[in-house]
């Protein structure tokens, strides 16, 4: 249940120790979670995690504090005064703001409770699958767990939003292993409203687990060419976050090293790439409803068939640069294509599948270099073995204005919708 009172306390305590403006964000998580490993079930535990985030503003100067006693009141008004001994210590900044007024909302998504006895029989199933089909798969610590978030979000405005959200978690940890062979460790993370039925049978975990045993012979190629990458769901999120933090965030705008600073309503990708921030899609778990400045947020596209529609700002980026606000959350959409993924393979020369990119952060230009992890070489439309010592490079802008096709089919994370992408002019490495 939450408290409004605590809110209403807390940023009267604010602003009667001289702040102009404050802010008020209480998070209460509780956690129903079941981890295994390869041989058995392991810990049950049910845990709760409450804490509040205060922000004051005054002349300009921007301060913040958590804490995550919330019965100790004295101690509330404590920090109240630390946030102005604060502030006067802060940096001067007239970007620095809270969110204006918006009508008073409460949301709430997922399941009331979690169903304990279906999260049993899920793992019992997959360890008992596992040992059957897949011996080799070893199952380091993972976990079910079920998740529920409620949040309070109020200021001096007079914000006030109510948010709930409930999920399950699927979190997986594995390798394969044969007397002397083990392939790299992987990870599989899901979120979900409603639990699956078999879990070898969604989200691509059955052919996660195939992939890594297939792992344990991997081979090099020779020598250096230009080709294909088929860029994974998995790796695709990561890409797409980085993409989105060099070129469209706060940072980079208000520094000016973005090379898409003066590109809104241009073409910046290939003409097949449409990306949403999708927050409050029915096919999302995770859902936001709230940004982390107290705004509601919306579903954005923000590259529109290569173009770029609007950048992902907070409050304050916009503010400092001047740009247009459009509150989201960046939880990732690509718009799928209408070729399968065995289409997209029998259409590949010569490249490989890249599943996981392991390297450094790219330098502000989007320029990249690092190594193939659980991938694999295709050459004349077939997958032919699965790599080792396999190097990739390249640029982040040049890569999305180089997309070859888009799979039909996609991968829902419950935070991610992601498909297959081609793209060409890759340079990859081998001995």
């Amino acid at each position: 249940m939450i408290n409004k009172k605590l809110g209403e306390k807390s940023l009267q305590y604010i602003k009667d120790a001289g702040a102009d403006k404050a802010f008020y964000h209480l998070v209460k998580h509780e956690k129903v979670e079941i981890n295994f490993n390869n041989t058995s079930i392991g810990l049950f535990r049910t845990t709760d995690h409450n804490e509040v985030t205060l922000k004051a503003i005054k002349d300009n100067k921007l301060s913040k504090i958590s804490l995550t006693n919330l019965s100790d009141e004295e101690a509330l008004r404590e920090r109240a005064y630390t946030l102005i001994e604060m502030c006067e210590a802060s940096e001067e900044d007239v970007n620095n703001d809270i969110s204006e007024l918006q009508a008073a909302e409460c949301f709430s998504s997922g399941p009331e409770k979690a169903d304990k006895d279906k999260i049993y029989m899920l793992i019992e199933k997959l360890l008992k699958e596992c040992a059957e089909k897949y011996p080799a798969i070893k199952l380091n610590e993972s976990f079910i767990c079920f998740n529920k978030v409620q949040e309070h979000f109020m200021n001096s405005n007079g914000v006030d939003f109510r948010t709930q959200v409930n999920e399950y978690t699927i979190s997986i940890t594995y390798a394969a292993k044969e007397e002397e062979k083990s392939s790299s460790f992987n990870g599989i993370f899901l979120s979900v409203a409603e639990l699956p039925e078999n879990l070898l049978e969604f989200g691509g975990i059955r052919r996660s687990f195939e992939e890594s045993i297939d792992q344990l012979n991997c081979k090099s190629i020779n020598g250096k060419f230009t080709g294909n990458v088929i860029i994974t769901p998995d790796c695709l999120i990561d890409l797409v976050t980085i993409y989105n933090n060099i070129y469209l965030s706060d940072s980079s705008l208000i520094t000016k090293t973005s090379l898409l600073k003066d590109k809104l309503n241009k073409k910046v990708a290939s003409d097949s790439l449409t990306i949403s921030c999708s927050p409050t899609d029915e096919d999302i778990s995770n859902k936001v409803f709230v940004t982390a400045d107290g705004l509601k947020t919306e579903n954005i596209t923000y590259i529109e068939n290569g173009v770029l529609k609007s950048y992902l700002l907070t409050l304050y980026g916009a503010k400092k640069t001047g740009l247009e606000l459009r509150p989201t959350a960046e939880i990732i959409k690509v718009k799928p294509g209408e070729k399968s993924l065995d289409d997209i393979i029998k259409s590949t020369e010569r490249g490989i599948i890249l599943g996981r990119f392991s390297g450094g952060n790219p330098a502000s230009n989007g320029d990249f270099s690092g190594v193939a992890k659980n991938s694999y070489y295709v050459e004349n439309g077939e997958i032919k073995f699965p790599l080792i010592e396999t190097m990739i490079s390249g640029n982040l802008y040049d890569i999305f204005n180089s997309i070859e096709d888009i799979s039909k089919e996609v991968i829902n994370m419950g935070y991610a919708v992601l498909p297959w992408v081609k793209i060409f002019g890759v340079v990859i490495s081998g001995k």
